[in-house]
């Protein structure tokens, strides 16, 4: 029930398949994972046995028998469902991403999206706040490496504000650039010659003020170099987020690299900063924004680079990237290199008192 196998040339049972009392079991999601026990098919749906074994919505099928995935998921009354399933690696190793209509995962709170090691199960970090019905793993291209993408019913994600579809770079949840809203039915990775594409299917209408009904083709090619994460950023007294852009060329010989910042608070001081790493620090220092960035932080705020946003609302400064600050030392940028922008700006509250906010950050590397 509920799952068979095709040979090529005939279908076959699976060990019994999968059921649910009294005749409601379904199969939504297969990923092939290496647990640390060999290759094995893990199976996601709504089932509540594999073969004549108790599970709890998902099941491991080794190619001779079943077996239980940790408890499986949880929800508010009883079982949880599983209905999507991914392998991504967030920098520990491959892990078994499952999303769906779940609260917990093996006895431990995971709304939505879980994470399985071939041990234990855990919550990935900054949570969302709704279910999760399509994961896709894709490699924009910025060179740190691929993403986790969700689709489904959600608004957030610690904070940042996203529309039913978000990406996760192993720190935090950001906004598709350009996505506004739609219905998401359908995730797919294809490259048609001219470079990775995220395909994605469902319902809307216009994407990015263009005419794309139902289906559209979304690539790392955007404006700017780099490409942004941690976004939107929180608004500010605008009313509208910061976002730090980056222009001229990424390769250092070039000696052509301007950092720029908009949608900034009228007459206010700022600087940016830089760092190889990326991280999530939620309102440090009591900040309305959240610092993207991590390990040695350098801040541009040498003489003539603390910058002044005046009527309108922008900061912008040419960076020489052979002379990047890293703490209280500087380091010269190599080709190959990938390193994370942001910035950093001063603003005033809802009572005029002085507070400080982020822009989103960015990332790029370097040629």
């Amino acid at each position: 029930m509920g799952i068979a196998r095709w040979n090529g040339a005939s279908w076959s049972s699976v060990a019994g398949g999968v059921s649910r009392p009294p005749n409601d079991a379904s199969v939504w999601s297969f990923a092939e994972y290496d647990d640390g026990t060999g290759l094995a098919l893990f199976v996601g749906g709504s089932f509540t046995t594999a073969g004549t074994l108790p599970v709890n919505s998902i099941a491991r099928w080794s190619g001779g028998s079943w077996s239980d995935v940790g408890g499986g998921v949880s929800g508010t009354f009883g079982a949880g469902e599983v209905v999507a399933t991914a392998v991504f690696d967030s920098g520990n190793g491959p892990e078994l991403v499952t999303g769906g209509h779940f609260l917990g995962a093996g006895g431990v709170p995971a709304p939505y999206v879980a994470t399985w090691n071939g041990s234990n199960w855990s919550a990935v970090p900054s949570g969302l706040d709704g279910y999760v019905e399509y994961l896709q793993v894709f490699d924009v291209g910025d060179g740190a490496g691929p993403r986790l993408i969700a689709a489904g019913g959600f608004g957030s994600g610690l904070g940042a504000t996203i529309s039913d579809i978000a990406t996760f770079d192993g720190v935090a949840w950001s906004a598709l650039e350009d996505w506004s809203s739609g219905s998401v039915r359908a995730l797919g990775s294809y490259d048609d010659g001219t470079g990775p594409g995220l395909y994605i299917g469902g319902r809307f209408l216009t994407i990015a003020g263009q005419r794309s009904r139902d289906l559209v083709r979304w690539s790392c090619v955007q404006g700017g170099l780099g490409l942004g994460y941690c976004s939107p950023a929180a608004p500010n007294s605008t009313g509208r987020a910061g976002v730090i852009d980056i222009a001229g060329s990424p390769v250092v010989a070039q000696d052509d690299f301007t950092l720029l910042a908009h949608d900034l608070p009228a007459n206010q001081f700022g600087y940016f900063l830089v760092s190889d790493t990326r991280d999530l620090v939620v309102s440090p220092g009591g900040s309305a924004g959240s610092l993207c960035l991590g390990g040695t932080i350098g801040r541009l705020v040498a003489p003539g680079q603390v910058r002044f946003s005046g009527t309108h609302g922008v900061f912008e400064l040419p960076l020489d990237l052979t002379r990047l600050p890293a703490g209280a030392a500087t380091v010269v940028a190599s080709p190959g290199q990938v390193w994370h922008f942001q910035t950093w700006y001063r603003d005033r509250g809802p009572s005029g008192q002085p507070i400080s906010n982020f822009t989103d950050a960015r990332t790029v590397r370097l040629q």
